[in-house]
């Protein structure tokens, strides 16, 4: 009787000392890949041009939120379409026109690197979002 204890005991160590492994095992391939995404976050942190992105995107951010405000608003059948057609789309592409000028001003839409056709094309895409509208 005590034989198999003794052989219950055995093999449960060995079983606890194979999940120990294999716990090892998980915990080094966790840690090496937070290595690699820390090492590649801190990579683009370090860039100019994710800055810039998200100058451009949070400067955006106001207008668009008015925007997805008003088309989420109930206005009726044609509610929207109306308001839009007699003078929203214009309240709202003047506050995307404001947004220029502050972008130029700080030197984010500036430069003739390929960086910075990047960020004019990113600026020049999320300010003229209310052309969408007139179509």
């Amino acid at each position: 009787m005590r034989l198999n204890k003794k052989t219950s005991t055995s093999k449960s160590k060995s079983t606890s000392h194979m999940v120990d492994e294999l716990q090892i095992e998980e915990s080094r391939a966790y840690s090496e890949k937070m290595g690699r995404w820390r090492k590649r976050t801190l990579e683009c942190i370090q860039d100019s041009l994710w800055w810039r992105c998200v100058e451009v995107m949070n400067s955006c951010r106001r207008p668009l939120s008015h925007l997805q405000n008003f088309l989420q608003s109930k206005r009726g059948h044609w509610g929207h379409i109306a308001q839009i057609t007699t003078g929203k789309a214009d309240n709202i592409e003047r506050e995307f026109t404001y947004i220029w000028q502050p972008l130029v001003y700080s030197g984010c839409v500036s430069g003739d690197d390929v960086d910075s056709q990047f960020v004019r094309n990113l600026a020049f895409l999320r300010l003229n979002m209310v052309v969408v509208l007139r179509l």
